[in-house]
């Protein structure tokens, strides 16, 4: 099994099993052990701004607290990890992990093995090779992604957050966290008091499941938050909150973003399990 080469930070995803895709990473993570004061800050980011596809003059984030770097990637150069790898280790620090966010056009699995999926980036034709994450809640979005491949979403562009996993022989492939579908009408934000244990947000995914409205939800068990995106611009959230208290719990708010509307950001995914509907 490949190792988890840890240089990421906090991102975005994977696909289906066996298809291709255009891709372009946005943003890159770096969890980074080590750090221990703003010097420590400087130094690292000035030999990070070194590398060709981040500009000189762009400002980068670091939370010392959570030894986290987020680095905005210039999308017409190809994404390299070593380079971060590099970086990071001639700044004296250790590279645990590093995570990407990135979008890409699905295509069909007939060209790829069960386990594994393509991405190509047409502008600077590199290709990626994505695997299902080694949680059960990546491997849930796995599963999903897999099911609207082979249904509508063959064709369609998608967001995904992915982790940067190295392999013996120097190759590398992205393995799955979270995706998000772009061709949508809205999405729903539920918040949902009650949640006990993951089985809860199960439970709950699978009974909004089956709206023909709903084309992919993402549940978190800690935060109570339910992300759903629908196919119309005008979801029936008093349908989906009612759906919701016949279980036993408790929808206390909805919040309702049209497509287009850009105060949603993938960062309410973190940590969520996925389901999707073709």
């Amino acid at each position: 099994m490949a190792h988890r080469t840890h240089l990421i930070g906090a991102a975005l995803l994977a696909l289906v099993a066996g298809s291709t895709a255009s891709a372009q990473v946005t943003q890159v993570q770096l969890h980074v052990k080590g750090m221990t004061c703003p010097f420590c800050v400087y130094n690292m980011e000035k030999r990070i701004k070194k590398i060709d596809a981040i500009d000189s003059g762009v400002k980068l984030e670091t939370f010392l607290d959570k030894g986290l770097t987020v680095v905005p990637w210039d999308t017409s150069k190809r994404f390299d990890p070593a380079l971060m790898t590099q970086a990071v280790k001639d700044s004296g620090f250790t590279l645990e992990s590093i995570e990407v966010t990135a979008s890409g056009v699905l295509s069909d699995n007939s060209s790829y093995t069960p386990d594994t999926l393509a991405l190509t980036d047409p502008g600077t034709g590199q290709a990626f090779t994505l695997v299902a994450g080694d949680r059960a809640d990546h491997a849930a979005s796995w599963t999903a992604l897999n099911a609207y491949a082979d249904g509508a979403g063959a064709g369609k562009k998608i967001n995904i957050t992915g982790v940067v996993m190295s392999g013996a022989d120097g190759s590398w492939r992205i393995a799955l966290e979270r995706w998000a579908p772009t061709d949508f009408g809205a999405e729903v934000y539920l918040k949902v008091k009650g949640f006990q244990c993951e089985k809860c947000a199960a439970r709950t995914m699978k009974t909004l499941g089956v709206f023909d409205d709903v084309i992919h939800l993402e549940a978190d068990r800690d935060s109570g938050l339910v992300h759903v995106w629908t196919r119309s611009p005008n979801p029936d959230t008093d349908a989906l909150s009612a759906r919701i208290d016949t279980l036993g719990f408790q929808c206390t708010h909805a919040d309702v973003h049209a497509k287009g509307d850009d105060t949603h950001e993938m960062s309410h995914m973190s940590g969520m399990k996925g389901m999707s509907k073709q």
